[in-house]
């Protein structure tokens, strides 16, 4: 299993680095929401986080695109956790 950079890992915004460069680290929290088996069901997990709050239409969030590319086989393994 390979670990991500979640430890040090803030997002990509440049407006939200920024922010943290300027205000420092410790004006921000964070949060793990959900725990993934793998990148693909990550990117998945994300996406439908980020409609399901819309933050594309919310001025307060860093985020100003949604993008990803998810292939079924990706998130079989949701489909299955589903029908327990």
């Amino acid at each position: 299993m390979v670990l991500s950079d979640y430890k040090d890992y803030y997002g990509s915004s440049a407006q939200l680095l920024n922010d943290i460069k300027e205000l420092g680290k410790e004006s921000f929290s964070r949060e793990i929401l959900v725990l993934c088996r793998s990148k693909g069901e990550s990117n998945y997990i994300e996406a439908k986080i980020q409609f399901e709050r819309g933050v594309l239409l919310d001025e307060n969030s860093y985020n100003g695109i949604i993008n990803c590319r998810v292939h079924a086989s990706h998130v079989k393994t949701l489909k299955e956790t589903d029908n327990e």
